[in-house]
């Protein structure tokens, strides 16, 4: 099996998005609409006894993450789930950093079930940028287009 490259083809707001996220080797992260599977394989090189789950609710998308990052996959460091976010069925507590970039469910509709479930998913703490809009380095810090939610706590009723 090939190893995923990150170093080619990245775009540079994936990068950037992924360098903002600072994933740990430790981390359990959530990735919603991953596809094509770029910021996927730039986070599994950082991994070792952390993983990743990629929800893609595309057949075609969910192939695409699963044939750049088959070694992530086999390795275990990557899960892929096909289904939409709504959908997913997770243990509890089972994720200290969920992220999103440009994922339609966001904006085009009430994300109410989406957020359920990443309430759900999250840790006490846990993180959840997300970003809806052109992102770019340039970005601006604040307003459309930025990544205005960073880094955007998840807490429970009754937690710090």
């Amino acid at each position: 099996m090939s190893r995923a490259r990150p170093c080619e083809g990245v775009p540079a707001r994936v990068a950037w998005a992924v360098d903002l996220l600072d994933p740990q080797p430790a981390d359990r992260l959530l990735e919603v609409g991953g596809a094509p599977g770029v910021a996927a394989a730039l986070i599994c090189e950082r991994l070792t006894t952390g993983h990743l789950v990629a929800v893609e609710r595309s057949a075609t998308g969910l192939r695409r993450i699963a044939d750049r990052n088959a070694e992530h996959v086999e390795s275990g460091r990557l899960v892929l789930r096909g289904c939409a976010l709504a959908d997913l069925d997770e243990p509890a507590d089972s994720i200290d950093v969920a992220f999103a970039v440009n994922v339609n469910v966001f904006w085009t509709s009430t994300p109410e079930r989406e957020l359920s479930v990443l309430r759900h998913l999250l840790v006490s703490g846990g993180r959840w940028p997300s970003s809806t809009g052109p992102t770019s380095p340039r970005a601006p810090t604040c307003g459309p287009g930025s990544w205005t939610r960073w880094p955007r706590r998840c807490r429970r009723p009754g937690s710090p």
